[in-house]
């Protein structure tokens, strides 16, 4: 006996798994209008879930969502037309409209209903005032005759005003009051309305028989989910589950914000990069279609400085005209260095390069917000500073460490770090100059670099 208990226990479950398989297996497609913030068909990777939103609310759309056949709760008796191709979003749009219409026409059958409720209330206040009325004349009628009565003679009294006062004030005093001004209540909301569900006798035709059978397994079904469902779970928990939900909560809501923040910085960084794409075509790095033209590979040689800036001095011959010290003195400006305090006193052979310098940069600046980067052409030039000019220019010519430390006010460490800068810069630009097939540029900015890589400035360690 015991083995035949344990194996219709065994089968009862298998049968209950095999049925849960099954209303999980089916797939129903189904038109839902969701909020526009949230994803119709979530990835695999992503805790989002489509957010319902009424048909009348504000950026609402409607989307084929595929549902399983046991997330189907409910059908409602109310048909609609669906078009055959839901692909376009017009065509949603319109199924959208006609929910609409149904929805409002559901809320307008309530108002009418309330109205009807409230026409029948004053009905039967009406009915009342008026047995009230009724109740009180036939009192006045019989305290008369019993006045008539006591005084032993008939009388005829010809004056009915006395008892018509009378009547009117105590049928006035007693007849129940009934405000007929009341304010309509404001119609329902969307959200609320409650629409008629499918009948399997009267919409269906099922005989009573099959619809108490049907109405038995929806009532097992929802039975069920009812005992398995997370909520009623979580209130048989009690205090134990408040704990876990909190948690639940917190952490859904801190995978939502990091999936925020991945998004929108993700969205900026892919608008920027649009932006200094179009600022290289602009500026002959790349052509239409993309691809790195000549001035583009001559720009990837260097990265000590700004390579755009340091591209165009290049290719629009402001090096090729120089003497070595001069180039040293015009390159340094490109290299960061501290703000100088003091008036910077530039040499007549170098105002003409530091100001092509300047205007070239100005050109770059104004280019990069025409295509959309927040860059201000001023201070992009003043970024380029030339405190160094007249140093680097003295210390290419030979002279001595004390004395370009005396022309400045920045620190003898600062001076060494920024020609040391400087000498990496030259070796790219002299790699650039020989990738684009300049060689006689190239040898002067070699010779420009071994005017400046002497002395001190330049020794294994400070400290020999």
């Amino acid at each position: 006996n015991n083995n035949n208990n344990n194996n219709n226990n065994n089968n009862k479950n298998n049968n209950s798994r095999r049925k849960k398989d099954v209303r999980t297996k089916y797939l129903v497609d189904t038109l839902l209008c969701l909020d526009t913030s949230s994803n119709a068909v979530p990835d695999a990777s992503s805790n989002a879930v489509p957010v319902p939103a009424l048909p009348d609310a504000a950026g609402a759309v409607m989307e084929v969502v595929p549902v399983t056949l046991s997330s189907v709760s409910e059908v409602t008796a109310i048909q609609i037309q669906i078009p055959p191709d839901l692909r376009p979003s017009s065509a949603r749009r319109d199924v959208q409209l006609q929910l609409l219409e149904v929805l409002r026409k559901q809320q307008q059958r309530e108002v009418e209903a309330a109205e009807l409720e409230r026409g029948k209330e004053e009905l039967k206040g009406g009915k009342e005032m008026k047995e009230e009325e009724g109740k009180l004349m036939s009192d006045n009628n019989s305290q008369s005759n019993n006045n008539n009565n006591n005084s032993g003679t008939p009388t005829i009294t010809t004056n009915t005003n006395t008892n018509t006062n009378t009547y009117a004030n105590n049928a006035s005093s007693k007849r129940p009051r009934i405000e007929t001004t009341t304010p309509l209540p404001p119609p329902p909301p969307l959200s609320t309305l409650r629409l008629p569900i499918l009948d399997p006798q009267v919409d269906l035709g099922l005989g009573a028989a099959a619809a108490a059978a049907v109405l038995f397994r929806r009532l097992d079904d929802l039975t069920r989910r009812l005992h398995n469902n997370a909520v009623a779970k979580a209130e048989r928990l009690g205090a134990a589950g408040e704990a876990y939900i909190r948690r639940a909560a917190l952490t859904s809501r801190a995978d939502a914000l990091r999936n925020q923040i991945q998004t929108s910085q993700l969205s900026r960084f892919q608008a920027e990069a649009s932006c200094r794409l179009e600022v290289l075509r602009r500026l002959g790095h790349i052509n239409e279609d993309g691809v790195v033209s000549l001035k583009g590979r001559a720009a990837c040689e260097i990265d000590t400085a700004d390579e755009l800036l340091t591209t165009e001095l290049l290719f629009n011959g402001a090096f090729s005209e120089l003497e070595p010290p001069q180039m040293a003195a015009l390159m340094s400006c490109l290299v960061p260095v501290e703000k100088s305090t003091e008036t910077v006193r530039i040499a007549a052979a170098l105002a003409g390069p530091l100001k092509l310098l300047q205007g070239t940069a100005k050109h770059i600046a104004e280019v990069s917000r025409e295509c959309g980067l927040e860059v201000d052409p001023e201070e992009y030039v003043e970024s380029f500073r030339p405190s160094l000019m007249d140093v680097t220019y003295a210390w290419a010519c030979g002279s001595s460490f004390a004395d370009v430390c005396r022309m400045t006010d920045l620190f003898e460490g600062s001076i060494v770090r920024a020609t040391r800068r400087l000498d990496e810069l030259m070796q790219q630009v002299a790699r650039a100059a020989v990738a684009i097939g300049d060689d006689v540029l190239a040898r002067k900015v070699e010779e420009a670099n071994a005017a400046i890589r002497r002395d001190i400035m330049f020794a294994a360690s400070l400290y020999i």
